[in-house]
């Protein structure tokens, strides 16, 4: 039952997390009016919060547990990928909405 729950969710995660990221950039430089460096900027800082997830992975499992850890953390990914699509206002506040969206959603 675990196992079915586990891979329930991440296939569902996955599958609408692949919708966004054919129109992510898109909405970024169209929506949001951020240039190529912001755009960068963006997948930079999630690439730091996918290192940053990556090291606390571990000790968090062994301390909460690994269920727990696994629903909070595709729960704090639902959650980053809802202020991606919130995100709005001057480009500069955009930028930072979408960059911390992006490091919780690939932490």
């Amino acid at each position: 039952p675990l196992l079915r729950a586990l891979a329930g969710t991440t296939s569902t995660f996955n599958f609408f997390d692949s919708f966004l990221s054919a129109v992510y950039v898109l909405y970024l430089t169209r929506a949001l009016a951020l240039g190529p460096a912001a755009v960068g900027a963006v997948f930079a800082i999630g690439g730091i919060g996918g290192l940053a997830g990556a090291a606390i992975a571990g000790p968090l499992a062994r301390r909460a547990g690994v269920g727990r850890t696994l629903a909070g953390t595709i729960a704090l990914a639902g959650v980053g990928e809802l202020a991606i699509g919130l995100a709005d206002g001057p480009p500069l506040v955009a930028l930072a909405i979408v960059a911390l969206a992006e490091a919780t959603v690939q932490g």
